[in-house]
């Protein structure tokens, strides 16, 4: 009876701390859609029915508080996002419906759901002080261990898009790990996983790839621009029509030439970087064909080759603007990330310390001496 009593006085005191932060939980429910709850009661049903009603409810609670934690990171940094869906035995998730403009917003989204989750555990640690009961100890057990694992330095997870800012290297690390374990203890969950963090480093190594093809585009239509620029400035100074066409005539021709020749390299070529080269270069000298041909009209306000490298650049700096940081910040990424995954290794070791000590208290009650 004096168990109970102090279990709703601690659920009393926890309801009294909600309410006095009336306007977070408005906040939530605005944030909640319909099938964000018609997900939730699903997962709550399915946890249940393996673990308990109350059990459940304490996973779907943790799941939607790391949930809620990226949710709120994402529309912090301006980025929309779909409303939470849960899966029973695989989690939840939030999309973005944009990517984040630079890495440093992607961890901060990523690092804010298990710092959320550290959070939503903090009651549990309280609920089991004040009444004794393991069922509380249990779930804090599990909140630390469900954030701790996503803090895994592999894609997908949120640990994974932390570590892409310190070194990829540490993702291809985690997944390596993640593998070996996947392993020798197959799990469903495990090999999805694996096989998420395969195609995400394929993934990362494409963008490399992106970006490096962009850098040669963009220097090659530099170069072809200082072309163009040379047989403007050739076509202007000319005085004499006649003299004018009959230098148009040649030009084209000759460049009709190159285009030629371009295209049979081009076909030979099979690395990236070649390929990358003579497609731009194709595409310029196809421009400044077009380009020559306008001057039978005298046409020079339209000059398409500058919008080109204007769109090039303008993607290989939305990339370079993504991937931008500093030593100090890729530091300071580092000791927090860390710190979260030091708090949460003790909350773990803390709660299997209690688990394993309540256990052989119990064991020593259930022992006579004859």
């Amino acid at each position: 009876m004096k168990n109970k009593k102090s279990l709703f006085g601690a659920i009393g005191a926890v309801l009294l701390i909600m309410l006095s932060k009336l306007k977070y939980v408005i906040v939530i429910l605005k944030i909640a859609k319909l099938h964000t709850l018609i997900s939730l009661f699903i997962s709550i049903g399915a946890y249940a029915l393996i673990y308990g009603w109350k059990f459940g409810v304490g996973i779907v609670y943790l799941l939607f508080i790391h949930e809620m934690g990226h949710m709120v990171a994402a529309r912090k940094k301006g980025i929309p996002t779909t409303p939470a869906v849960f899966i029973p035995f695989l989690g939840a998730a939030v999309g973005m419906k944009e990517k984040p403009k630079s890495i440093k917003d992607d961890v901060y989204i990523s690092y804010m759901g298990p710092f959320a989750g550290l959070l939503s555990i903090l009651p549990f640690f309280v609920l089991y002080f004040m009444t004794h009961e393991l069922f509380w100890m249990a779930l804090f057990q599990v909140g630390a261990m469900l954030n701790l694992f996503n803090l895994i330095p592999m894609m997908p997870l949120d640990g994974g898009h932390i570590a892409k800012m310190l070194s990829k290297k540490f993702t291809i690390f985690g997944l390596i790990v993640l593998a070996i374990v996947a392993i020798f203890s197959p799990n469903p969950i495990l090999i999805l996983l694996v096989i998420f963090g395969i195609l995400q480093v394929f993934a990362m190594f494409g963008e490399d790839r992106k970006e490096k093809a962009l850098h040669i585009q963009s220097l090659e239509w530099e170069e072809r621009i200082r072309e163009w620029e040379q047989l403007k400035s050739t076509y202007l100074n000319m005085e004499e029509s006649s003299e004018k066409l009959s230098w148009l005539n040649r030009m084209i021709y000759e460049y009709k030439n190159i285009l030629h020749s371009t295209n049979n390299a081009l076909s030979e070529k099979r690395d990236l970087a070649s390929e990358a080269i003579y497609e731009t270069r194709m595409l310029a000298y196809r421009t400044i064909v077009v380009q020559l041909e306008s001057l039978y009209d005298g046409d020079l306000a339209e000059e398409p080759i500058y919008a080109e490298k204007e769109k090039i650049d303008k993607q290989l700096g939305k990339i370079q603007f993504y991937k931008k940081t500093t030593k100090k910040e890729k530091l300071a990424v580092f000791l927090l990330y860390i710190v979260l995954i030091l708090v949460l290794s003790g909350c773990m070791i803390y709660s299997m310390h209690v688990l394993d000590l309540n256990q052989i208290r119990q064991m020593m009650s259930g022992t006579r001496l004859d």
